[in-house]
């Protein structure tokens, strides 16, 4: 048996499953159940993340007892049950540990820029970013921050990936004109999502037209096509 706890917002449908309808699971393609007793930080990437992307979060509870129901576990994408397994709860210099001091200044430089820049980013968000900044080895420049921040909400904050998707592609941008179409007829769709997960992140003095202004920005689109067409998710 199954019960939708919330079906009126793509970012906030959660279907509560019994954990004695394995059948129900099985259906669900591309899905992990990951069981409470995993490390809470883990749990709480799969939980939000998955209902960030616009997907469905399944909740197994368990109802044998009247009185004290409890949640046993989820039922997420499998891509984010990995992400949540791999998430670190170190402190950015144990995991830098062992690591050339070339590389180590570049990772404590890139982080500093991204957290000036977007005090409201999640630690794992802000991971991600630094991680990509300088495995690309680009320098933290704002414009270039600016550009994977923008770049790593679109992907990771909003329904882009799941409605790809949904229409077919499996987010490898072949070059076809046919692909440019359907990722900007998703992209535009997704971008107040975007827009709105830019603005918490950004400092509280800036504006919610600077937030729109650098989702449309034409320099950093040119810059993610020439940079990293071919592949479209992290």
């Amino acid at each position: 048996m199954t019960t939708s706890l919330n079906n009126s917002n793509e970012y906030g449908t959660v279907i509560r499953l019994s954990p004695h309808a394995p059948s129900a699971q099985r259906n669900l393609r591309n899905y992990t159940l990951i069981l409470t007793t995993e490390p809470l930080h883990a749990l709480q990437y799969c939980r939000t993340l998955t209902l960030a992307q616009g997907r469905i979060l399944y909740e197994v509870w368990d109802d044998d007892s009247y009185w004290h129901p409890r949640c046993v576990g989820y039922v997420v994408p499998s891509h984010l049950a990995n992400e949540g397994r791999k998430v670190s709860i170190l402190h950015r210099s144990e995991e830098w540990n062992g690591l050339p001091s070339v590389i180590v200044r570049r990772y404590a430089e890139a982080w500093g820029a991204v957290a000036g820049a977007w005090p409201g980013l999640p630690v794992f968000g802000a991971r991600r970013v630094v991680e990509r900044l300088v495995r690309l080895r680009l320098g933290p420049s704002r414009a270039n921050v600016d550009e994977a921040v923008r770049r790593y909400a679109l992907r990771h904050w909003s329904a882009y990936r799941a409605r790809l998707e949904a229409m077919g592609k499996e987010g490898v941008d072949d070059g076809s004109s046919a692909f440019r179409r359907v990722e900007e007829e998703v992209r535009l769709g997704v971008a107040g999502r975007v827009v709105e997960v830019l603005r918490t992140w950004m400092r509280p003095e800036v504006s919610i037209a600077q937030a729109e202004e650098l989702f449309e920005r034409p320099g950093l689109m040119k810059v993610e096509r020439k940079e990293y067409g071919g592949v479209w998710f992290d």
